[in-house]
């Protein structure tokens, strides 16, 4: 009895703390008691009209890239043909000017005017390829002869003539031609990369010096597939 008196304010002081906190956990149901089953559960028509908001909610413009984990969209997520070509990213593709009229008669690699171009690629194979154009250039034949040329690549006669593809410092492919016209769109080479960007070039010579290779009105296209 004595501890009681002694004692009586921490008590009271305590149970009103402990009235206080028990109060401020107590978990208020969302719902009146006409909407549980049992007392316990909430009825499933009641569940089924949130998780509809819910739908609602998320359908009426809430879908958006901070709402979605990065990468969240996976392909069994889509529908086939769901993504068209106009959601697609721009081509990634670059295309050089024409090469003019080049010749060279040298047995070491020459550079061919304007058949350069450098690509920032995201990972996929990049394809090199010479397309034809459309314009022609005047050409003396040196026999007095003034001619015109289109799109062409000519190996001289009596020797033979090499057109190669060069990434950075490195050939890619080196391609041997004999005598005569080929189309430029005979020359193209796949090059699979890691991402990263890379300069391509075309180059050209001759095994001998006996003659002049010529490539006239290519252009160089280089795109990733």
């Amino acid at each position: 009895m004595n501890f009681l008196k002694n004692n009586l304010v921490a008590i009271l002081v305590s149970l009103v703390a402990f009235g206080a906190l028990s109060y401020a956990n107590t978990i208020v149901r969302p719902y009146g008691p006409p909407d549980y089953a049992g007392g316990q559960k909430a009825v499933g028509t009641k569940v089924d009209s949130e998780f509809q908001n819910i739908v609602t909610w998320l359908n009426t413009g809430n879908i958006s890239s901070v709402n979605i984990d990065a990468e969240g969209v996976e392909t069994v997520n889509l529908a086939d043909g769901s993504v068209t070509s106009q959601k697609l990213g721009a081509l990634n593709i670059t295309i050089s000017n024409a090469s003019s009229y080049f010749s060279t008669n040298s047995t070491s690699n020459q550079d061919v005017t304007n058949l350069s171009r450098t690509i920032t690629s995201y990972g996929r194979p990049i394809k090199i390829e010479l397309q034809s154009t459309a314009t022609v250039y005047p050409y003396d034949d040196g026999a007095g002869n003034l001619t015109t040329l289109s799109s062409w690549v000519e190996a001289p006669t009596g020797d033979n003539g090499r057109v190669l593809i060069i990434k950075g410092s490195s050939t890619l492919v080196d391609n041997r031609i004999e005598a005569g016209r080929s189309p430029c769109s005979e020359f193209s080479y796949i090059d699979q990369v890691p991402a990263g960007t890379y300069t391509y070039k075309v180059a050209a010579r001759v095994d001998t010096g006996g003659g002049s290779l010529e490539i006239s009105g290519c252009r160089l296209v280089v795109r990733e597939l």
